[in-house]
């Protein structure tokens, strides 16, 4: 049993931050400060692979299921080194309330933001590809920077969906990290973005 987790595989929380802390990483974030690569889409998925390496069940998943769009990614943290260090105080915000409320220590193993655009005639029962963050035993926060449409789907070994979690500021969804679980771009909202985290319990 986890000690954030409990006997759940996901859990979500609606009361991390406070008003204030909120507000303060959506301003920062969605600012000109950031500087975002951008992610194409075009015979990649929104996590980088290229589709024609996707696994064959995938692939096949992906011809019905997915729908791909224009999303802009900045790397934050990754194996020990911070790349991002303006953005420390954000992932501190974050992670020091994390500690309190469930008493443990994380330990961060990468941390990126995604901006997600506008699709405006996409479907919402469709999603961006099915994946894993890391094949290494992990937990995985997605903390939702904005109010937005786009939910985070997550599915089980059959690619049968399970839950999907709309994005609201401040939510956070946190679950075990060999989970299937993909996002998806805003038909309604003009932009939808998230901070992904992956962590351990030390």
């Amino acid at each position: 049993m986890s000690k954030i987790l409990g006997d759940n595989d996901i859990i979500v929380i609606d009361n991390l931050l406070d008003d204030f802390n909120i507000e303060s990483i959506r301003e920062n974030i969605l600012s000109t400060e950031i500087p975002w690569f951008y992610n194409s889409t075009e015979g990649n998925t929104t996590v980088g692979s290229p589709i024609d390496t996707l696994d064959p069940k995938i692939l096949e998943f992906h011809k019905t299921q997915v729908e791909e769009g224009p999303q802009l990614c900045y790397l934050v943290y990754r194996d020990g080194k911070l790349l991002g260090s303006s953005q420390l105080n954000n992932i501190r915000t974050i992670t020091i309330p994390l500690q309190k409320k469930f008493d443990v220590v994380v330990d961060m193993t990468r941390v990126k933001y995604n901006l997600q655009f506008q699709i405006t005639n996409g479907s919402k029962d469709k999603h961006n590809t099915p994946h894993v963050d890391s094949k290494f035993p992990h937990m995985t926060m997605i903390y939702y920077v904005n109010d937005s449409d786009g939910d985070t789907f997550f599915f089980d070994k059959k690619l049968n969906v399970t839950k999907r979690v709309s994005p609201k500021a401040g939510r956070a969804v946190i679950f075990k990290g060999d989970i299937m679980h993909t996002g998806q771009h805003p038909i309604n909202s003009h932009a939808r973005c998230v901070i992904n985290m992956n962590f351990e319990v030390v």
